[in-house]
Order: structure tokens, then C-alpha cells, then sequence
């Protein structure tokens, strides 16, 4: 390996990238990574939404001592946080998202999503205009 070049990523947990867009809406993100000459790609389609809530949390230090360098307790203390408030206040799990932060103390942020506008019922405009008992078979005609 040529002096100066590193096998430890360049972006990491500890030193992420953040983007902001300019307007809501689905946007296709493609994240790459690299390593000597092999290179891995995948790209996911993400709603960007404009207006979301978020509730910094904080933990027991016990958390942190009873799971010393343990990553994957991070994820999963997210997961469970986000299906137990769920629970107790009646929101939906898919619009809330904890994020647990790299380092120590234990810290996240719940992102609480507004939900998706309702879908408005249109009417018809011959629907309102004939009533249903003016088009059965006895109906009267009109010349």
C-alpha cells in the first residue's frame, strides 16, 4: 500500500455527510463507497419533507456501561424506542425515525413525521347533478 493511504473509510458514523434540499419531494440518493479498485454503489429513492418535529433524547449512563462497544445495541435501542412511543401515544411507527447518535453519553433524536395529507373525495359531476332514484327503470323522462 502506497504511503499515506489508508484501509479505514474516508466517511464514517463519527463523521457523516449532511444534505439539504431545496424542495419537498421524492429524490433519488446514490451513496458510494470504495476500496483499492473495488467499488460498491446503491441508490434508494427518499422523501424529502419539509416540515417534521425533533425531541433530543437522552439516556441513562447505565445504558453506556452495560454495552461497552457494542454497535449494534445503538440500532436496536432506536428500533425499540420508536415502537414504544408509538405504542403510547397511538402515532404511527412509520412516522417516527430515533436516531442514535455516534459517541458517549448515549444521545438521539426522535424525527416525529407529520402524516400524509388524506386523500380529498372527489365527486362526480353527474352524480351530483341526477339523483339516484331519477335514473332506475321507473323513473319519469324528461322530453
Amino acid at each position: 500500500m502506497p504511503p499515506g493511504r489508508s484501509q479505514q473509510p474516508r466517511l464514517s458514523l463519527e463523521n457523516s455527510v449532511t444534505t439539504r434540499f431545496g424542495d419537498p419531494g421524492d429524490v433519488r440518493v446514490t451513496v458510494q463507497a470504495a476500496c483499492g479498485t473495488s467499488v460498491l454503489q446503491d441508490s434508494k429513492v427518499v422523501r424529502v419533507l419539509d416540515q417534521f418535529q425533533v425531541v433530543p433524547l437522552q439516556f441513562s449512563k447505565d445504558l453506556d456501561a452495560h454495552n461497552p462497544n457494542t454497535p449494534e445495541w445503538r440500532e436496536d435501542v432506536g428500533l425499540v424506542v420508536s415502537r414504544l412511543l408509538s405504542k403510547e401515544t397511538s402515532i404511527p411507527e412509520e412516522l417516527m425515525v430515533t436516531v442514535v447518535k455516534p459517541g458517549l453519553p448515549t444521545l438521539a433524536d426522535l424525527h416525529v413525521l407529520l402524516p400524509p395529507p388524506r386523500p380529498t373525495r372527489k365527486r362526480s359531476l353527474t352524480s351530483d347533478k341526477v339523483p339516484p332514484a331519477a335514473t332506475g327503470p321507473g323513473a319519469p323522462r324528461t322530453a
